[in-house]
């Protein structure tokens, strides 16, 4: 079982790799560009489709196939420096995911309102279709803000080598239109972006403030004081990619008028090699502390991305727990991907 596993394994990422080494004229795509990628309006669409294996389950879920995002995003910019932004996510029913304004008074202040990602974390902020895995890091998913409805200000200077965000928030997460009580969700990001000739360089220290109900992190329950911060370093150097992130939560909460502390925290490590173009190998570990929420949580993962044409991309991760570190305990993520 093991052997066979590994060589299925092996064998799609060689068919794949063959399949489409071919170099071919993308003229539909071209086409696609022509008429549905304009300043004033663009329409793309996001398809994602994961298969997802384990021998022994002990992650949560079942063995299978599933699709993960089915996304039509619209957006452009209009007279006198306004713009807009929306993403619907199509899977079950139409989910609103951002709807938001934008009025740019120049370079250095920019004003959004709406509802959309709060500024922290990089790979959050990122769209799913350009994510290195198939899933984000623990830390990220778990312990990031995520959309809200708020205001936001942001602006580039120094020919835009720093970059800054700030935003208010009602702080009860997606798709709740009104503020619950008296309270706000604050959140910053600042990043540096010096430029390097042919590479992508990104620091960032993100920090966050709330003293609410938090619908958006793994404990659903907890109400009270939460103060949370974090770095974040993306370099991408020839055909190299270096990455990591940290970030730490300080809980301070009220459960049945009893005080609860609580120091939830994670990092990732990420490593990446093009050996071709089209080709990239990635090493990651990913760690998720949450201070006994829930249990801590340690993955190794070994990826392999392959983009055959400009819209599409297939995704291969061997993900490996250090709590259960059996192979039949190894778990296998498939993303075929088709982002317009």
């Amino acid at each position: 079982m093991r052997k066979n596993i590994v060589f299925i394994f092996i064998l799609l990422i060689t068919i794949t790799s063959y399949a489409f080494s071919q170099t071919e004229d993308e003229t539909i795509y071209d086409e696609y560009v022509k008429h549905f990628k304009k300043d004033y309006f663009t329409l793309d669409m996001l398809f994602q489709a994961v298969a997802d294996f384990q021998p022994e389950r002990s992650i949560i879920g079942n063995n299978g196939f599933y699709l993960s995002n089915m996304r039509l995003r619209m957006y452009g910019s209009l007279d006198k420096n306004f713009s807009y932004y929306f993403v619907a996510n199509f899977l079950v029913s139409p989910v609103l995911l951002d709807a938001l304004i934008s009025y740019q008074f120049n370079d250095g202040f920019k004003v959004t309102a709406g509802q959309f990602k709060a500024p922290f974390s990089r790979e959050f902020l990122m769209y799913p279709s350009d994510i290195d895995f198939v899933n984000r890091a623990q830390v990220t998913a778990l312990l990031s803000p995520r959309r809200d409805m708020g205001l936001q200000f942001s602006g580039k200077f120094a020919n835009n080598l720093l970059e800054y965000r700030a935003g208010i928030f009602n702080g009860n997460g997606p798709n709740k239109f009104f503020n619950d009580n008296n309270s706000f969700l604050y959140v910053g990001r600042i990043a540096a972006k010096p430029k390097i000739i042919n590479n992508k360089f990104e620091i960032g220290f993100n920090a966050g403030y709330s003293d609410k109900s938090n619908k958006d992190i793994f404990d659903k329950s907890f109400e009270g004081k939460r103060t949370f911060v974090g770095g974040d370093l993306r370099a991408e150097i020839e055909n190299f990619l270096f990455a990591t992130e940290i970030i730490i939560n300080k809980l301070d909460g009220r459960i049945d008028s009893v005080d609860s502390k609580k120091d939830p925290s994670g990092y990732h490590i990420t490593l990446g090699y093009k050996p071709f173009q089209k080709h990239q190998f990635l090493l990651r570990y990913d760690n998720l502390s949450p201070d006994g929420i829930i249990s801590d949580s340690d993955f190794y993962i070994i990826g392999y991305n392959f983009w055959p044409t400009k819209v599409a991309e297939i995704q291969i991760n061997y993900i490996i727990n250090s709590n259960k570190t059996d192979f039949k305990n190894h778990w296998y993520l498939i993303n075929f991907q088709i982002s317009l």
